[in-house]
């Protein structure tokens, strides 16, 4: 019980950079070894020879930690850690939708990554139709890549499930300042060719 707790206060401050670990196979090694020592005394009560320690257990991980960590890693620009550790969140629980969404949008900013991150904002999206932060990114994910008709059925999507959602509406802003940019350059170009 000690050990699971020393862990779960340990592990965030190593995580975040506070505290250093030298070695952590020597700290963890210093800590089991300081557990088989009071598990071997002998107890009110018990018999007084040395009781042979259970196949120690891996602290538990704390996976609100980790998705904390997770979005601060995505607040500070660094996608790649992000990445990791939502990946490691997938792994040890592959039906939270919200560890999918925070994966997409992190993937979303490393390049060469925009495929992967559509598949998981899909995957977000199958696990959670109903949330319109979803398929917001998806929206703006498509609207980056200049591919507005398929932003603008994710806007509205979000738009059904949220019609108040304040985000949404600027998205649509977006939709459509974009489609007006794009059509006053061609136009400009096709009266600077007529003109010449």
């Amino acid at each position: 019980m000690w050990e699971y707790r020393f862990f779960k206060t340990l592990y965030p401050l190593v995580a975040l950079r506070l505290v250093q670990v030298p070695d952590a196979l020597a700290a963890e090694n210093a800590v089991s070894s300081s557990l088989e020592a009071l598990s071997a005394a002998p107890h009110i009560g018990e018999r007084s020879g040395r009781v042979e320690p259970s196949r120690q257990r891996e602290p538990a991980i704390d996976t609100d930690t980790l998705l904390k960590e997770a979005k601060f890693l995505i607040s500070t620009e660094k996608f790649s850690a992000a990445a990791n550790r939502l990946k490691q969140l997938i792994r040890l629980d592959s039906k939270k939708s919200a560890y999918y969404y925070y994966l997409g949008l992190a993937l979303d900013h490393i390049p060469g990554q925009n495929k992967e991150a559509e598949k998981v904002l899909k995957i977000a999206i199958r696990l959670e139709n109903y949330n319109p932060r979803y398929y917001l990114a998806l929206g703006y994910l498509y609207l980056n890549r200049n591919m507005k008709r398929q932003a603008r059925q994710q806007f509205m999507t979000a738009l059904k499930w949220d019609p108040e959602d304040p985000y949404v509406a600027e998205a649509l802003q977006r939709l459509d300042q974009a489609d007006r940019k794009g059509a006053s350059f061609l136009t400009a170009r096709l009266f600077a060719k007529s003109e010449s």
